[in-house]
């Protein structure tokens, strides 16, 4: 059954491979309208499973995400996506940008995610640092941007009922004890990795929730190392001379991008037909608008 899961997921890859690099090649806004879509369908699905919770006092941490869920995953599953959004929409600044900023914020709220959290800030910190050097960001508007979102954020957690309640669900999952049982399913991974470095076959049973020793505990070795090569390739243009030169668009997509990098060290993502689209959706768009903006450099 492993093989054949396998066997699917590379045949669908293949499949969305070709349907990502012919719409993004040929419509120059396809990927951010499909994205925008994509965000305010699973968005609508989890205000709406949690909004009777939301209606009571004594939110719980364990509780809200047993009610965050939608048809695609639930809470940590979309979390991604709305992480990666999120980092898109505020660095590309294209058309109604603020409305799908302040959407996508507010449904990671909703996810209650750590790990979406935690990926978020990381790659702000780098966006901030990046604007430091390169030449097309407009830093003041940048910098003004940034603070405004901080405030709002900060005023909608400790200042109105819902996010005050949410605040202190989050604040109870920092300390819960799932935390401390991924430490257990990490070491489960290693010791399956040594026993069995030719790997297990794509399997389900106790995910480590890290990818890398996902990769290497499922695919093995060899293997194993050349998925996560192919994931985190992108990770190249950030020591790329072409860094300090690129536009909002790229480094939105980049910077993205390392959301979900970082945001799979901590959850479960990768390995499943919606996020194999995802990914190879995100990489096509970021390669051809890299390659579009060398190009545009040599004609010059």
């Amino acid at each position: 059954m492993t093989a054949l899961q396998g066997t699917l997921n590379f045949i669908y890859g293949i499949f969305f491979l070709y349907l990502a690099c012919y719409y993004n090649y040929f419509y120059k806004s396809f990927f951010k309208i499909a994205n925008r879509i994509f965000c305010i369908s699973i968005g609508v699905q989890l205000f709406l499973n949690m909004y009777p919770i939301l209606l009571n006092n004594g939110l719980s941490f364990y509780l809200a995400k047993e009610y965050s869920n939608t048809l695609i995953g639930n809470s940590n599953a979309v979390s991604f996506y709305f992480g990666f959004s999120l980092i898109y929409e505020f660095i590309s600044k294209g058309k109604f940008w603020k409305f799908f900023m302040i959407f996508n914020t507010l449904c990671l709220i909703l996810t209650l995610s750590r790990g979406g959290f935690l990926s978020v800030a990381i790659s702000l910190i780098i966006f901030i640092i990046l604007s430091l050097f390169n030449k097309n960001l407009i830093k003041i508007s940048t910098y003004i941007n940034f603070l405004i979102a901080i405030v709002i954020i900060s005023i909608t957690l400790y200042y109105t009922p819902i996010g005050k309640e949410l605040f202190e669900s989050l604040q109870l999952g920092f300390k819960a004890s799932s935390i401390a049982s991924r430490n257990i399913l990490h070491e489960q991974a290693i010791s399956e990795i040594i026993s069995k470095p030719y790997g297990n076959g794509l399997v389900w049973v106790n995910d480590p929730h890290n990818f890398i020793l996902r990769a290497f505990r499922d695919l093995g070795l060899l293997f194993g190392i050349i998925i996560i090569l192919l994931f985190i390739y992108p990770m190249k243009y950030f020591i790329s001379k072409n860094i300090i030169i690129y536009n909002n668009e790229i480094l939105a997509v980049l910077l993205g991008y390392l959301t979900i990098i970082i945001h799979s060290l901590f959850e479960i993502y990768y390995f499943t037909s919606i996020t194999l689209f995802y990914t190879i959706f995100i990489l096509v768009y970021l390669n051809i608008s890299i390659r579009k903006f060398e190009n545009n450099l040599k004609e010059r």
